[in-house]
């Protein structure tokens, strides 16, 4: 099984900060176009794939309902 690329690899990879990777794939619009192809070309380069847990857990909520059913 393949290990899974990291934020931190990405942003190493483009230079840039972390906050400015998430926000690129958050809400492009927010980063400079040339700063943003950076970041692209990083995340296309190594095959980053944002993990849905890890953005749940940052955002402190998830769209999962639990149901128990005795």
């Amino acid at each position: 099984m393949a290990k899974r690329v990291t934020l931190a690899e990405v942003t190493a990879r483009a230079g840039v900060s972390p906050i400015k990777v998430s926000r690129a794939l958050r809400w492009p619009d927010t980063v400079q176009p040339e700063t943003r192809t950076r970041i692209d070309a990083a995340v296309a380069m190594l095959g980053y794939v944002p993990d849905p847990a890890a953005r749940e857990l940052a955002m402190g909520r998830s769209d999962v309902i639990g149901v128990l059913i005795p």
